[in-house]
């Protein structure tokens, strides 16, 4: 008898991103109906919307205007929207397969739609989709959106266990309010952003006898908990006396790091 695996896939709509939800909605709508065009003409559109939307929240601008274009096929979307979000797939040999393989699949569907789609006028007549390749189509763009969504989440927040950038992991912790948290054992309070739950600041209290600014090893072993593993320190000139600026280049994330009598504290910077 073979073994039950369970695991849970997240839905596309758990990601709570409005543009998306709404052609998933419609997607899975019309296939239900049996309108399998419109179903493939929701599902290229819910990709298109899912590219536009990471390319914005990673280069807090829309790609038009980043690239100075009035329109951007899904071919380019796809292609500059995927190198963006390199840093998150951890075999680099991998990394320039799975893209061609993913555009490739992109614009399938993107040609396909413009063969069947009722939405525009065409010079030809539009070709019939049946049940099973509507399907198949609908379940390649809803895992494509998913992979997406979980690399821009990984993209933009910490994995580490109650690091700056994570979500916070209440277990064990006393809540103050939905943006103040604390490990009372080891005194240490986390502040997030309200809303999102993503730690934006770690301050550790120290007893009043320790010196973390004479222990480096100490000051390291403590900061390391809350960074990513991969930060390099910047010029500690530029920044001041009891103040250091650390950098992960896998997450392009800075964190300002201050020292004021006994206490710590870590702060994710936004630049």
């Amino acid at each position: 008898m073979v073994e039950q695996i369970n695991y849970q896939r997240p839905e596309v709509d758990s990601f709570g991103v409005a543009t998306v939800d709404e052609r998933y909605v419609m997607m899975n709508k019309s296939f239900q109906n049996g309108e399998y065009g419109e179903c493939i003409n929701y599902a290229r559109s819910m990709i298109e919307s899912a590219l536009k939307y990471v390319y914005r929240m990673l280069k807090g601008v829309e790609i038009e205007k980043d690239l100075n274009k009035e329109y951007i096929t899904l071919h380019q979307l796809s292609t500059k929207t995927l190198k963006l979000l390199n840093s998150e797939l951890e075999n680099a040999d991998t990394i320039e397969r799975i893209q061609i393989d993913m555009i490739n699949i992109i614009d399938t569907i993107g040609n396909l739609r413009n063969a069947t789609s009722v939405s525009h006028g065409s010079a030809t007549r539009t070709k019939s989709v049946n049940e099973v390749e509507a399907r198949y189509i609908l379940f390649n763009s809803e895992s494509i959106v998913l992979m997406l969504l979980d690399l821009l989440f990984n993209k933009t927040h910490s994995l580490k266990i109650n690091a700056v950038g994570s979500i916070i992991d209440s277990n064990g912790l006393k809540k103050y309010s939905d943006f103040s948290y604390k490990d009372e054992k080891r005194d240490i309070n986390y502040l997030v952003l309200e809303g999102t739950g993503t730690i934006s600041q770690v301050s550790v209290t120290f007893p009043e006898w320790v010196d973390i600014k004479k222990d480096k090893e100490f000051f390291s072993d403590w900061i390391s908990e809350f960074v990513e593993d991969d930060v390099t320190i910047e010029d500690r000139s530029t920044v001041g006396i009891n103040k250091f600026m650390y950098y992960s280049k896998k997450k392009d994330f800075y964190y300002e790091v201050q020292i004021e009598n006994n206490i710590l504290y870590v702060t994710r910077e936004f630049h």
